[in-house]
């Protein structure tokens, strides 16, 4: 009987619960799908304002921030940074869409291109001094600060490794001077945008929008963090100012204890947008297994869980491997490194754009802009560069011989000094005449003015007529007359002038005596 009533009762709470479950399946169920909408929001937003994906309003703020660059001339046909749309929508990106700071923020990054290379410009840095693949320094710098590309991920993103773990300023300074580590910091960022992006493109053929970075902190100690802080702030700084939104992924694997802390000084340097990216794994049975469902394992560094060692190819540090060594090798070393691999089109003679560039009409008073064909391209420059050489020696010449022609003569010289130091009109003759009586008055007439018994050269005035100088003799001085006044002309020659003769000394009562 109790049996019976406690199945009974148990029977009717089951009833009386069911709503009740229901209600939570349908609110756990609602929340799963907001979770699911919000997800699928965040991430068309995260895909929205890139090529092929932008939404009218922003395709008519880039229509507009086009035409604003051209007006302003910030961007030239051709520009190393990029004038593609992809380019142009990344700093659209970093600023929200906003046009005002977009234009900010990349007026910023061409005046900081041209002042690296010490002051040459970035396109002098990576086509001249830096090769990131092969430099004087690449053994110290990769062994104190070890940055590198490494092949590609599944998706054909180029893959960026830094050991930040191995990080020793003080013994890279010992080998390497700090301004020239930084032009080399410097080039390798370049060498994103300029090499390895548009080659996976084209390996890809789809458009690759940014690298996918491990940072790698095995080793890495609260205390070496604070020793190289300000260097690795200032590594953020660079490139979230002048490569914007060139990150799809940053994956930070053996992170040590205490981590949290360092975190909080670092996420305030980083965008909002680059901090979206970041995933903080756990140890390497955790961090292998997401690194290979991203990447091939067999392109996959051993340390970092793959099989990959590049044997043969001086380890995976100093390999370089990946798409951009494929255009290297095609297209030449010198090619790649001017950056005229492009979103994955290569400026073949016969392409479609090479026709068209051909069919417009050339202005012959105007230097010609560069065009899609490699060698009309060259050509071009090599002219243009002939002519403005010319156009700068005749400059130079026309400078020259303007100087010589108003050259001022010796005697508007001295006549120019004799105006600044006695005012009003002045003369050679006037110079010469008030030195010889300071001398004169100096010397008295019992210092003869040349007492070395010397022959005095004749006196010449000379002037000069178009670069030419004449020169007339005049007759020797009479010692007798008073002291000369001795000069120099332009080319040298010495000048003496007659002063005006002193008047005798008044006699002294000491002297009359002895005359008596």
């Amino acid at each position: 009987m109790a049996d019976a009533e406690a199945s009974s009762s148990s029977s009717l709470q089951g009833k009386l619960n069911r709503p009740k479950q229901m209600m939570r399946n349908s609110t756990l169920a609602g929340i799963r799908h907001r979770r699911t909408q919000s997800a699928a929001a965040a991430e068309e937003k995260a895909l929205s304002g890139r090529p092929g994906t932008c939404t009218p309003q922003q395709a008519a703020t880039l229509a507009e921030f086009r035409k604003r660059l051209e007006a302003d001339k910030v961007l030239e046909e051709r520009d190393s940074l990029g004038t593609d749309d992809a380019t142009l929508l990344r700093f659209l990106r970093a600023r929200q869409f906003k046009l005002d700071k977009a234009l900010q923020m990349i007026r910023a990054t061409k005046q900081w291109r041209s002042s690296v290379g010490y002051g040459k410009g970035m396109d002098d840095l990576y086509e001249n001094q830096v090769d990131p693949f092969e430099y004087e320094e690449r053994e110290a710098v990769s062994k104190y600060w070890p940055l590198f590309f490494h092949n590609t991920d599944k998706r054909g993103n180029p893959v960026n490794i830094q050991r930040l773990g191995k990080i020793d300023l003080k013994g890279l300074y010992k080998e390497v001077k700090p301004e020239r580590h930084w032009e080399i910091f410097n080039a390798c960022c370049e060498m994103l945008p300029r090499e390895c992006m548009p080659a996976c493109a084209e390996a890809a053929k789809r458009n690759i929008e940014g690298c996918y970075c491990i940072v790698d902190l095995s080793g890495f100690s609260i205390m070496q963090f604070w020793h190289f802080k300000s260097a690795v702030q200032k590594c953020f700084q660079v490139s979230q100012d002048n490569y914007p939104e060139t990150v799809v992924a940053i994956k930070i694997v053996n992170a040590p204890s205490g981590f949290s802390s360092i975190w909080r000084g670092v996420k305030p340097w980083l965008a909002p947008e680059t901090s979206r990216k970041i995933d903080i794994l756990g140890g390497k049975n955790e961090f292998a297994r997401v690194l290979r469902e991203d990447i091939e394992p067999s392109l996959l560094p051993e340390f970092l869980g793959g099989s990959c060692t590049c044997e043969g190819k001086g380890g995976c540090m100093f390999s370089g491997v990946g798409p951009w060594q494929d255009v290297r090798k095609k297209h030449g070393v010198e090619w790649a490194r001017k950056g005229r691999f492009r979103n994955g089109q290569v400026d073949e003679i016969g392409s479609p754009l090479d026709q068209a560039v051909k069919t417009e009409p050339v202005d012959e008073t105007r230097p010609p802009r560069a065009r899609q064909s490699t060698a009309d391209h060259t050509a071009d420059i090599a002219r243009v560069a002939t002519e403005r050489e010319k156009e700068e020696k005749a400059k130079a010449a026309g400078d020259k011989e303007a100087e010589s022609e108003h050259k001022p003569s010796l005697a508007e010289t001295l006549d120019k000094r004799m105006r600044g130091l006695f005012g009003g009109k002045a003369s050679s003759e006037s110079l010469s005449e008030k030195r010889g009586s300071m001398d004169s008055s100096r010397r008295g007439s019992h210092d003869p003015p040349h007492a070395s018994g010397r022959a005095t050269p004749p006196l010449t005035d000379s002037s000069s007529n178009g670069g030419a100088s004449s020169i007339a003799t005049l007759p020797k001085p009479d010692p007798s007359q008073g002291p000369t006044i001795k000069t120099r002309d332009a080319e040298g020659n010495i000048i003496r002038t007659l002063a005006t003769p002193s008047p005798p000394p008044a006699a002294t009562p000491v002297a009359a005596a002895a005359a008596a």
